[in-house]
């Protein structure tokens, strides 16, 4: 899955990745936790440790992250699950 860019929020702890992909139909969903029903890619992604949730709608992710944890670490673990997906 390629990625267009990651931008900056208004909230230190969450960070938008745009992909070069749109989701099929107009849904949106939360993710928190590992689940067989759930797509392969979020379900890597929620396995970096300091991943908290992630809002999933139209062309892009809203990842969260752990207060103690620094996106300087995270971008790169969050850049190769997408690259790999």
């Amino acid at each position: 899955m390629d990625i267009k860019g990651i931008e900056q929020t208004p909230s230190p702890n969450t960070i938008k990745v745009v992909l070069n992909e749109a989701r099929e139909g107009n849904q949106s969903n939360t993710y928190n936790a590992e689940k067989e029903d759930q797509p392969a890619f979020i379900n890597a992604l929620l396995a970096i440790e300091e991943v908290t949730s992630i809002f999933y709608v139209m062309d892009f992710l809203a990842i969260n992250k752990s207060d103690e944890s620094d996106w300087d670490t995270i971008i790169p673990k969050i850049t190769e699950t997408l690259e790999e997906a």
